[in-house]
């Protein structure tokens, strides 16, 4: 299984969805089901479509049902949502990270491509823009190296304790 995420966002992100059917239309993802949250995006999805394509909707779940489909997923699709992203990466899942952008009224601005680009960066996922990078990393996703994700909490809360024994003891 293969899991979309558009996010919750209020503006609709029909390109991330009109990606995976044209994908589906054209043999790519031809065996794999594909399930799609839809959040705020009211596609108007042609039932056939979903039948004969293996299409499984659902516009919003709580928490812990997401973190059982990402679980369950190959790997995910989504939108520059950092706390999805961040929860897929933790649990392991290779990422394809498609932004929404401004232009197309998918949001305000375009800090998604800031987002997305840093997590590229980091290696925790591969960017797509147009629908040809989205088939690139459709081919590229099985063999893509994802680095392993490790926690900065430690060392973080480490250095915190020991800042805030330097200021006690200096009283």
């Amino acid at each position: 299984m293969i899991s979309v995420f558009v996010g919750t966002q209020d503006k609709p992100f029909f390109r991330l969805i009109d990606y995976i059917i044209k994908a589906k239309k054209d043999g790519y993802l031809k065996n794999e089901e594909v399930l799609i949250q839809t959040g705020q995006t009211k596609y108007n999805f042609d039932s056939s479509i979903l039948k004969n394509y293996n299409i499984k909707i659902f516009d919003f779940k709580k928490e812990e049902e997401i973190e059982e489909i990402i679980k369950k997923s190959n790997y995910i699709i989504s939108h520059s949502g950092v706390g999805l992203l961040m929860n897929a990466i933790k649990l392991g899942k290779k990422v394809i990270i498609v932004p929404r952008l401004k232009k197309y009224k998918e949001h305000v601005n375009d800090h998604q491509i800031q987002i997305a680009e840093n997590f590229e960066k980091e290696e925790y996922g591969i960017v797509v823009k147009d629908y040809t990078e989205f088939i690139n990393a459709l081919n590229d996703i099985n063999s893509f190296k994802q680095k392993e994700y490790k926690s900065n909490n430690e060392n973080f809360c480490n250095k915190l304790d020991k800042l805030i024994i330097e200021l006690v003891n200096k009283k």
